[in-house]
């Protein structure tokens, strides 16, 4: 755990410098002005720390809010609906094989620093902190709900990049690397990770 703290904290400095360079300068705003907007995509995720494991699709769907500290640099808050989890294939079951996935629905909410590097392409790192719905189980056809086993609470540090054109359309990448153990059980580590594909439009 320890290096991965280091590598956040070098990351934050590297992009701090970056969007400190005033040779680059080519994001301009009102700087009072609350950019308000909405976005959609696509999750591919899954649990970590289990072999048998796969990547399940999901999406998210919800609101931004972006407000600008310097010409160049701002902080996007938003409030999502998210869909993450994981399939699974069992070959412990002789001769057949135990199918089945895990879906973890929730409300998250990401706080991202972005850094205008060039024109509309930025990127962007920051915290996120998920509250879990609830969690739908289904193995082999039989589906049940078992929200005491899932922590409600999901907190997760994100990457990512993106590009805003001047009609105020914007695409995004993110990696969604989480920190929380989600599943509780004894000697079972599993958290959340993911990618997400967006597209988005501010109003204002």
């Amino acid at each position: 755990m320890a290096y991965m703290k280091r590598i956040i904290v070098s990351c934050f400095v590297t992009l701090a410098l970056l969007g400190s360079v005033q040779a680059q300068q080519t994001k301009k705003e009102d700087n009072s002005k609350l950019l308000l907007g909405i976005k959609a995509g696509f999750n591919r995720s899954i649990l970590t720390n289990h072999d048998d494991f796969l990547g399940k699709s999901g999406f998210h769907i919800g609101f931004v809010a972006e407000k600008f500290v310097t010409s160049n640099i701002s902080l996007q808050t938003e409030l999502m609906y998210s869909t993450l989890g994981a399939n699974f294939t069992s070959t412990d079951f002789i001769p057949n094989n135990f199918d089945g996935k895990v879906t973890l629905n929730y409300l998250s909410i990401p706080i991202m620093a972005k850094f205008y590097l060039y024109k509309g392409f930025n990127l962007q790192m920051g915290p996120q902190l998920s509250f879990a719905l609830h969690t739908k189980s289904k193995f082999d056809g039989y589906s049940y709900y078992e929200n005491k086993k899932i922590e409600k609470t999901d907190f997760a540090v994100n990457f990512g990049l993106g590009y805003e054109f001047d009609n105020r359309v914007f695409i995004e990448t993110r990696g969604i690397f989480g920190v929380t153990n989600v599943i509780k059980l004894e000697d079972d580590e599993s958290k959340n990770f993911g990618v997400q594909f967006s597209i988005g439009y501010k109003f204002n």
